[in-house]
């Protein structure tokens, strides 16, 4: 279950001054290893090891996909895309 902590802006320089906003509370960061370990508990006819290495090769090619210039649509959880920040160049005659 999803666990919310709410705390103040104390931040005076900041446009939310004084409001209460609510955070995500966050346990633990999970690696691929600790995630194929979750995924094998769920009645899953694949070993632990099986699991690392799709999860390997799916980042893998997760990523040579978005270095090609294309969009990865996970359905009911991301989209990774490749993008860029930059600030505005003048540039001179």
């Amino acid at each position: 279950m999803l666990e919310l902590n709410i705390s103040k802006n104390n931040n005076q320089l900041n446009a939310g001054y004084g409001k209460y906003y609510a955070r995500v509370e966050y346990k633990e960061t999970l690696g691929i290893d600790e995630m194929a370990k979750h995924m094998a508990q769920h009645n899953t006819p694949f070993s632990v090891g099986t699991i690392t290495g799709i999860l390997r090769d799916f980042v893998d090619c997760t990523r040579e996909l978005c270095l090609s210039g294309n969009t990865v649509k996970i359905d009911d959880l991301a989209i990774f895309k490749c993008s860029v920040d930059a600030n505005g160049l003048t540039l001179s005659n």
